[in-house]
């Protein structure tokens, strides 16, 4: 998950316009390995998922003193900023529950930055958020295995789904998150990558 606070920190206090910026450097003179079409498309994958962000922060009301507010006003030294992030990578459990009782894990995630008043209130809600989320495939095995002993032999079926948009989605975003996430700990060059890419656009 990405917060906006992080999209102003890595593209400034306007991410649409730099990434708009990003995207038209990027057809003009981007890989020529890709079509200027499919360069097109790279760009407008990072646009998208901007603005996915935003639709998913705005749901979410910000707190006037929580951590997102003071990461958005830069009341952290930077030192306490890698702190923090460093800590969420090194205690995120995986793999997650997309959804629990109607929220989904990104909703639950950016709450937490929007309503925290203090990083250690995060830390703890953060620890309670893994867990409330976390798939525990051991104990679902066994329990399973318990009610599956009534049951009658599964027959498999096979069936294709028609619309693989939420798949290509999510590979999308994640992608982006860890583009994101490589460009905030090592500096990547973002238009760099992009004149470099040598992404599948079809896929």
């Amino acid at each position: 998950m990405i917060t906006l606070s992080s999209f102003n920190r890595y593209f400034g206090n306007n991410p649409l316009q730099t990434l708009t910026k990003i995207r038209d450097e990027s057809i003009e003179n981007g890989n020529p390995e890709l079509t200027k079409e499919e360069r097109e498309k790279l760009g407008n994958s990072f646009i998208n998922v901007y603005k996915d962000y935003v639709k998913l922060s705005d749901k979410v009301e910000l707190v006037e003193g929580s951590v997102e507010d003071k990461l958005r006003k830069n009341e952290f030294s930077e030192s306490e900023v890698k702190s923090l992030f460093k800590w969420i990578n090194e205690n995120t459990k995986s793999p997650h529950w997309m959804e629990v009782d109607g929220v989904s894990y990104d909703e639950a995630y950016i709450k937490l930055f929007h309503t925290s008043k203090n990083i250690d209130e995060f830390k703890t809600k953060f620890l309670e958020l893994q867990q409330k989320y976390l798939v525990d495939f051991k104990n679902i095995n066994s329990s399973q295995k318990n009610s599956e002993e009534n049951k009658e032999p599964f027959k498999p079926i096979q069936a294709e789904s028609k619309n693989k948009e939420t798949y290509k989605d999510e590979i999308k975003i994640y992608f982006w998150e860890q583009f994101l996430k490589a460009y905030w700990e090592n500096g990547v060059d973002i238009l760099e990558l992009l004149r470099k890419s040598k992404i599948n656009m079809r896929v």
